[in-house]
């Protein structure tokens, strides 16, 4: 929360916004807000781990490429969560409190989801391919036509690995929610 707030406040100066804060509490010409637990941004952190380790997985082959997915999201639930408080209290602001003053919830969310699917269009953009040996993409077996490739039952594994790993988390992420809570 800390973090967040200095984030915030450091983002709405540079706005040229007049801002008094108090520890998590900020007043703006337009009113006041406070940054709560819930949007410390430990939801946003923990959700663009999990999927970018899953994605990082399942398209990449080099060990490299894939700690540096995975710091990339790890970085991008930081950040994200920082421009979406920064965003949220200068849209209520900017609007006279019209919009995102009570309902910011959702708004958060589909920026998070934005911000991660252009981020995965990227990652997809520089996956590993892998080519034969004289640098042509492999054939893909038509169905039905033959026994499938050693590669086709390599990635159709990482497959139903990263399905298994995402049912496993949906799962038993609420029961540990609840015994941590």
């Amino acid at each position: 929360v800390k973090m967040s707030a200095s984030i915030a406040e450091l983002a709405i100066k540079a706005s040229n916004v007049p801002i008094y804060r108090d520890g998590a509490y900020f007043v703006l010409p337009s009113g006041s807000w406070s940054i709560a637990d819930a949007c410390s941004g430990v939801s946003f952190f923990s959700t663009s781990l999990l999927l970018g380790v899953l994605y990082a997985w399942t398209i990449f082959e080099s060990s490299r490429k894939r700690i540096l997915f995975v710091a990339g999201a790890a970085a991008i639930g930081v950040a994200g969560n920082w421009v979406r408080v920064y965003l949220t209290m200068m849209i209520a602001h900017l609007s006279d409190n019209r919009y995102l003053r009570d309902d910011h919830y959702m708004f958060g969310w589909y920026l998070f989801a934005g911000f991660l699917f252009s981020y995965f269009f990227f990652g997809w953009r520089h996956r590993d391919v892998n080519r034969d040996d004289d640098g042509s993409l492999p054939r893909v077996p038509v169905a039905g036509t033959g026994e499938p490739s050693s590669s086709m039952i390599q990635s159709m594994r990482k497959v139903i690995f990263a399905g298994v790993a995402c049912i496993l988390a949906i799962v038993i992420w609420p029961i540990l929610h609840g015994k941590l809570a």
